[in-house]
């Protein structure tokens, strides 16, 4: 004679898939916390906080949530994804300066990691959006609203996410240490009289930037007199720059690029530098263009 029954098992499926969702510090981080909790329980996906991976429960996914981009590194997950929607703003909402926020922006794995990114664009028009491989959100009534927020220009480079190779990012000359011996045009250019002693005339930004070979491109003009001088251009870390020096030679618009290679994550610098006095000149400083040409993280 023989029987069969059906057992109860409390113990997990062979495989579960889990995903960690990281939220960058900005106010709708609150609203996007709440639409994926909503919809990971209308999907019957249970989700926790990131750190209690321990915790058995029989559903073949999981949710981890945590907004402190240091979990990116805490634990194994089969998919990561960061709600990153103010890069830009990201000292505003933590209150720290640019070189902290950019810091901790240049520390981001690049997607080719394993790490996807919701930035602005992805959400321009999106009705639907794929949080995870295993959860999506309905957006028909909009994404979270982004607050406005006093945004630093110069980190705008990471506003997609990490840069990738081809990515442009213009630096304008708000971003930058200028020479007292200015007058900002309306178009945001700034005027130097070159006037005075040597000097550095242009510095700056003081992004931290991840480690590739990174190309800046100065745009610049020169009246007749400062046509005549010599300028030198740095362009690089504070130690380790590549440099050339150059005059026009004649009064115009002028682009000078410099390439350099970042062999690991450091804050970066632009310097334009007067290297001799001089009687008169102007030169209208309109930004510099940097470029990731390629990286070197293999």
């Amino acid at each position: 004679m023989t029987s069969s029954s059906i057992l109860q098992s409390n113990e997990a499926p062979a495989h579960q898939r889990s995903g960690l969702i990281l939220f960058a510090p900005s106010p709708e981080a609150a609203e996007w916390r709440y639409l994926i909790e909503r919809q990971a329980h209308l999907d019957g996906v249970p989700t926790f906080a990131a750190g209690a991976e321990n915790v058995a429960h029989p559903c073949p996914f999981a949710v981890y949530l945590s907004d402190d981009l240091n979990d990116l590194g805490s634990a194994s997950y089969d998919e990561v994804t960061v709600i990153l929607t103010q890069a830009d703003a990201l000292g505003y909402w933590t209150g720290v300066d640019r070189v902290q926020a950019s810091l901790a922006l240049s520390a981001l794995p690049a997607a080719k990691h394993g790490v996807e990114y919701i930035t602005p664009s992805k959400l321009t028009g999106a009705r639907r959006i794929d949080i995870l491989s295993f959860l999506s959100i309905d957006l028909t009534d909009g994404a979270p609203t982004a607050v406005d927020a006093q945004r630093d220009q110069a980190l705008s480079i990471y506003r997609e996410g990490p840069p990738q190779p081809g990515s442009v990012s213009l630096w304008v000359p708000g971003a930058f240490i200028i020479d007292p011996n200015h007058q900002t045009s309306p178009s945001g250019d700034v005027c130097i009289d070159l006037a005075g002693r040597a000097r550095c005339l242009v510095h700056g930004p003081y992004v931290t930037l991840p480690a590739g070979q990174w190309k800046a491109t100065v745009r610049f003009t020169v009246d007749a007199p400062a046509s005549l001088h010599r300028f030198r251009f740095e362009w690089g870390g504070q130690t380790d720059f590549t440099s050339f020096e150059a005059s026009p030679g004649k009064p115009g618009h002028f682009r000078a690029e410099l390439n350099h290679a970042i062999s690991q994550s450091g804050l970066s610098e632009f310097r334009l530098i007067l290297p001799e006095s001089s009687l008169a000149g102007g030169l209208t400083f309109a930004g510099v263009d940097i470029e990731l040409c390629g990286d070197t993280t293999g």
